[in-house]
């Protein structure tokens, strides 16, 4: 029996529920939470008007998989290791001019 040669690609099926998620911020009541437009400084790095921003923090757990693909000793022949995952995310969502909040950004806990 031949050992594998090497990992040859690796991908991740997580993905973050981005309308479910959205729906469920929305239907929540959040504190006001607005970016501020700070106060007219003497040395103001950054001219112009700013927009108030609402935003929103909500932790996720999300499932999936990792899937690891290795040459199997064969030129033909491609092995896949799948290990599933459970991650937990902080999500961000605001709300600027429009109706609801929007999913922004996401970074995994792990």
């Amino acid at each position: 029996m031949k050992k594998p040669s090497g990992i040859t690609n690796i991908e991740t099926k997580v993905s973050v529920p981005a309308t479910l998620l959205e729906n469920h911020v929305n239907s929540m009541h959040h504190a006001y939470n607005p970016v501020k437009k700070q106060a007219a400084i003497q040395a103001q790095p950054f001219p112009g008007n700013f927009e108030n921003i609402n935003w929103c923090a909500e932790q996720l757990l999300v499932n999936g998989s990792i899937e690891i693909y290795f040459d199997g000793g064969n030129k033909h022949r491609t092995c896949c290791l799948i290990i599933p995952v459970s991650a937990g995310f902080l999500v961000v969502c605001t709300k600027g001019k429009e109706a609801g909040y929007k999913f922004t950004w996401s970074s995994s806990l792990s």
